[in-house]
């Protein structure tokens, strides 16, 4: 959908870069969403995981919705190292 065009049916009402939240039960909170990817386990520093937060395009449409990561190019590199390990 980032071509502002529905894949399912054809609508060019498209909201763009939504927050994609969830809510801390204890604060009520916003938290963003993320993809958490575990970083290799035999790294020496930088243990831990990369985070890609969610983004959605939501169609005015229909309600059709895609997720995207503005983080993708270091998520990939993380899974690239991952299949390494």
């Amino acid at each position: 959908m980032k071509n502002n065009t529905c894949p399912k049916c054809g609508s060019t009402a498209i909201m763009p870069d939504v927050a994609v939240l969830d809510y801390d039960a204890s604060s009520s909170r916003p938290l963003s969403v993320s993809v958490p990817l575990p970083k290799p386990p035999g790294a020496f520093i930088f243990k831990g995981s990369e985070n890609g937060h969610l983004r959605a395009w939501i169609c005015g449409g229909c309600g059709y919705t895609e997720l995207y990561t503005p983080q993708f190019a270091a998520l990939w590199d993380a899974h690239q190292k991952n299949q390494l390990a």
